[in-house]
């Protein structure tokens, strides 16, 4: 057996909302992470997560950009080939549960902090 998992404490970068054509909410969520390091500044990282069904609806219906959040699921992993027929990979956060935190007023300030999202 083997098992595979993520918590991930961050703030939103980017939502995205999309139904299947049998109407079930699908979220893909970027979410920053950072992390201070002795001899570099600050680095963050990027996390692609996707969650599903009525988690997804209250994502679209009640997060916002820069709102710190909680993230508790398994990875997951997409493999294509691209144009050039290169295989790409991307791994991806499937969430389990999802848990907002703060308040208006320091999801407010952290808008102001967080940086653009690479266009990746």
């Amino acid at each position: 057996m083997s098992y595979s998992k993520a918590v991930i404490l961050g703030r939103v970068g980017k939502i995205e909302m999309k139904y299947t054509e049998a109407g079930m909410a699908i979220a893909n969520i970027s979410v920053a992470s950072s992390e201070k390091r002795k001899d570099k500044d600050e680095i963050t990282h990027w996390h692609n997560t996707v969650v599903f069904g009525k988690q997804a609806e209250n994502c679209e219906k009640y997060l916002e950009v820069g709102q710190q959040v909680l993230v508790d699921g398994n990875l997951g992993y997409d493999k294509w080939d691209d144009s050039e027929g290169k295989t790409q990979y991307k791994t991806r956060v499937i969430v389990n549960n999802i848990q907002f935190l703060g308040d208006k007023k320091s999801n407010t300030e952290a808008k102001k902090e967080t940086k653009e999202e690479p266009a990746w």
